[in-house]
C-alpha cells in the first residue's frame, strides 16, 4: 500500500479523538465546577462564622438601645430600652 490508513484505522482515529474531547471537556468542567463549589463552601462557612461573631454585637446594641423617645408604657412601666423593660416588667 501507499502508506494511508485503512478505513477502520481511519474510523478508529476519529473515535479516540472524539473520546480525547469529551475527556478533556469533562475534566476542565470538573475543575471548574470543583473550584466554584469549594469558594462557594468557603464563603459560606466565613459569612456563618461572621454572623456568629457579630449577632451577639448586633442584639445586644438592639437591647440597650434608647427607645424613650416612643413614649410606650406597658403596665404602668415606661419603656426606655428593652432590657431594662424585661427586668421591670418581670420585677
Amino acid at each position: 500500500m501507499n502508506g494511508l490508513p485503512s478505513a477502520s484505522d481511519l474510523v478508529l482515529y476519529i473515535n479516540l479523538g472524539i473520546v480525547a474531547l469529551f475527556l478533556i471537556a469533562f475534566l476542565i468542567g470538573y475543575i471548574r465546577g470543583l473550584f466554584k463549589s469549594v469558594f462557594n463552601l468557603a464563603s459560606s462557612c466565613l459569612m456563618v462564622f461572621i454572623f456568629f461573631l457579630i449577632f451577639p454585637l448586633i442584639s445586644k446594641g438592639l437591647m440597650n438601645m434608647d427607645i424613650s423617645w416612643i413614649n410606650l408604657e406597658i403596665e404602668g412601666v415606661e419603656i426606655r430600652s428593652i432590657s431594662q423593660a424585661i427586668e421591670d416588667i418581670m420585677i
